[in-house]
């Protein structure tokens, strides 16, 4: 799945491009808002081709506003609640992850996706990036904890079809990164989204080390 865009999995195309950022608003756009919001994804005139169709069969609403058009999605549409769940499949993988790992027999302290599916910026090609930060006492080894570990990479390449990656640590080892000033923990800390436990930096700064 396209993590950044995953209506372009379902959809591809510029018609998915479209869909995806009318899903996006409750406002009305024109056709060349549209097309910046796409960036170079779609071009105006790309736009202005592949929302007819769209028009025409009732998913996308046109109303005239002097020269130009106003665009939006028809909700009364019975693909409607479709649509939007297709443009909202990422917050839903990140629901199913924050919900199995709730669900597990050792919880972490915190768990997330960070790198460039937490920046928006992966692509279908792209790894879901997990982040894990184990509770006092239990070894990256233990064998619970590398079972619900392994289980949940397997469940998240399955939800998504992206191979999932795993970054664990625990919390002395995160205090150690932040004491030597490691560029790669400001890193997590800015980009990383919270699935699961409290943030990095809540944790940090409760942390007795």
């Amino acid at each position: 799945m396209n993590l950044a865009d995953p209506m372009s999995s379902v959809i591809p195309g510029v018609q998915g491009v479209i869909l995806s950022i009318l899903a996006r608003t409750d406002q009305p756009l024109t056709g060349l808002t549209v097309a910046k919001l796409a960036g170079d994804r779609a071009s105006a005139a790309g736009v202005k081709r592949a929302i007819r169709p769209l028009v025409a069969a009732g998913l996308v609403k046109l109303v005239p506003a002097g020269r130009a058009y106003l665009y939006s999605l028809n909700r009364a549409h019975v693909a409607y609640p479709k649509i939007v769940q297709l443009a909202e499949l990422r917050n839903e993988l990140y629901r199913r992850i924050g919900d199995a790992v709730s669900q597990w027999s050792v919880t972490p302290l915190y768990a997330g996706v960070y790198g460039s599916t937490a920046r928006g910026q992966a692509t279908a090609s792209s790894d879901v990036d997990l982040l894990l930060v184990r509770p006092a006492g239990i070894a990256i080894d233990d064998p619970d904890w590398a079972r619900q570990v392994a289980d949940l990479s397997d469940a998240a390449t399955d939800w998504s079809g992206n191979q999932s990656d795993v970054l664990e640590y625990d919390l002395a080892e995160l205090c150690r990164l932040r004491d030597e000033g490691d560029p790669s923990l400001v890193s997590l800390e800015r980009d990383s989204v919270v699935l699961y436990g409290d943030g990095i930096r809540t944790m940090l700064a409760e942390s007795v080390h």
